[in-house]
C-alpha cells in the first residue's frame, strides 16, 4: 500500500487529549490519529456511496418496466408491506 505523509496542526488542548487517549491504548498519538482519519474517510465513502444510490434510484426505477407508478404516494406499502 502506498502511503503519504501529512502534517497537521491541532489546538494544544486537543493534542493533550489525543496523547492521553493514545497512552490509554498503548499506542502513539500518530497511530491513533491515523486510525481516526481512516475511520472517518471510510464512513464518508460509505455515505457517499449511499447518497449516489439514492440519487440514481428514481432514474433506475423509471427505466424498469415493472416499476410502480404510485411509489411516492404508497411507499410504506412497498417498503413495509403496509397499507
Amino acid at each position: 500500500m502506498d502511503a503519504v505523509t501529512m502534517q497537521v496542526t491541532i489546538p494544544q488542548e486537543k493534542y493533550d487529549l489525543l496523547s492521553e487517549i493514545a497512552r490509554e491504548r498503548q499506542k502513539s498519538a500518530a497511530d491513533v490519529s491515523v486510525e481516526a482519519i481512516l475511520d472517518f474517510v471510510e464512513r464518508e465513502a460509505a455515505l457517499r456511496q449511499g447518497r449516489e444510490i439514492l440519487l440514481t434510484m428514481p432514474r433506475r426505477a423509471a427505466k424498469a418496466e415493472d416499476s410502480p407508478t404510485d411509489l411516492a404516494r404508497h411507499h410504506d406499502r412497498y417498503l413495509y408491506d403496509e397499507e
